[in-house]
């Protein structure tokens, strides 16, 4: 999951009680040896929960885990159902270097539980995370997520958003993710996935059509703001959104995959992530 178990892992602290709530702070050591790769300069300087996950710094969340302790990380691991539940590679590498795994089937079910309470932590647990992930808010939408990047071998890279979209009293959830050689190069930047995501929305009509050209991440709400900067992060797994309800029992249903125009829909992927049919 890279950096977007930043998700759970702050549940995870809310709950313990090792984080207090989104202004509680850590002071940055700046004799701590560093991890290896990319290192964001923003990183470098005393970090709130709220600083710590708009900027996805990784020491932040490493102190977090190691306060939780694994046997507390494991039972919350249980409890929310998360990936195939492994603290395997260290209790503060775990989800990014070590042996924690989750699809993006998986991503959008956690999203969906947490949103809707169903993970048994405290409201104000769930109210504090989800103010946390705001990337964007208008007057006609909020779009919610996190990013994240790992390296998967050498020359092999991970990259990942997951999120939520909030419109007109309507919700959908989504898990993008991309894994491949030259993926940190291409999509390496939260911005640039970000942008990617925003377009595949806009072409399923979950957010309106652009009319200008969004702030800068990080920018006062109103606009866009957090979108983060981590460690490194084609197969694009693509936009997983949200299932229709299910029809009822004894009643036939289906989902219509056909499109009207087949030729604009290849140009369109074609122009946002490099794909060409065969």
């Amino acid at each position: 999951p890279a950096s977007t178990f930043k998700i759970p892992n702050t549940l995870i602290a809310l709950e313990t009680g090792v984080a207090t709530g989104p202004d509680f702070t850590l002071p940055w050591d700046s004799t701590a040896p560093r991890e290896p790769g990319f290192w964001a300069s923003s990183w470098s300087r005393d970090h709130s929960l709220r600083s710590a996950m708009s900027n996805s710094v990784y020491w932040y969340y490493q102190e977090l885990a190691r306060r939780i302790g694994a046997e507390r990380m494991q039972r919350y691991l249980d409890r929310f159902d998360y990936g195939n539940r492994s603290l395997g590679g260290g209790i503060d590498r775990f989800w990014l270097h070590g042996d924690l795994r989750i699809s993006p089937d998986r991503q959008v079910a956690f999203l969906r539980r947490m949103y809707f309470g169903e993970l048994g932590v405290a409201e104000r647990s769930t109210a504090i995370l989800k103010d946390l992930l705001v990337l964007e808010e208008t007057a006609g939408y909020r779009l919610s997520g996190k990013t994240g990047t790992a390296d998967v071998t050498p020359t092999r890279e991970l990259a990942w958003l997951v999120g939520y979209v909030e419109r007109d009293a309507r919700l959908w959830f989504f898990a993008l993710n991309m894994e491949g050689e030259e993926v940190w190069e291409r999509w390496g930047p939260p911005t640039e996935r970000l942008e990617l995501v925003r377009k595949i929305l806009r072409h399923l009509e979950v957010l309106p059509a652009s009319r200008r050209t969004p702030p800068a991440p990080g920018t006062a709400r109103g606009s866009t703001r957090g979108a983060s900067s981590e460690a490194t992060g084609t197969r694009a797994e693509g936009i997983r959104m949200s299932e229709p309800t299910p029809p009822a029992v004894g009643t036939i249903g289906w989902v219509d995959l056909t499109v009207p125009d087949a030729e604009s829909l290849q140009a369109f992927y074609a122009q946002v992530v490099g794909w060409a049919p065969q």
